[in-house]
């Protein structure tokens, strides 16, 4: 007898997805994060452009617009990066109270 965990044929992975015995949040947090790597890469190269526009008219704002694209980059993915990391230890620590309420004793 297989166990339904390790159950990959398509029939198990569907009967394990409708079951919602085992949570897909993590896995797709993890996917919703390099969504979000690619949205901050996108705003950083329209701030770079914008900088490129004004170099024209403006030296000094060229460089303001490069040091905040910079900032932009580098901010936003750390932040990006810890906002995804708080969805996962929420769906572990949903995981880990259930392998605490399954070796508990039944009442």
């Amino acid at each position: 007898m297989t166990d339904e965990r390790n159950d990959t044929s398509a029939g198990g992975i569907i009967k394990r997805f409708l079951s919602f015995d085992d949570m897909i949040g993590s896995s797709l947090i993890k996917f919703i994060y390099y969504a979000g790597l690619v949205g901050v890469a996108l705003y950083t190269l329209v701030l770079l452009f914008a900088a490129v526009r004004v170099l024209d008219y403006s030296p000094s704002m060229f460089l303001v617009g490069l040091l905040s694209a910079a900032f932009c980059l580098i901010a936003g993915t750390v932040m990006w990066r810890f906002t995804c990391e708080l969805w996962i230890l929420l769906f572990r620590i949903f995981e880990r109270l259930g392998e605490i309420r399954d070796r508990l004793p039944p009442r």
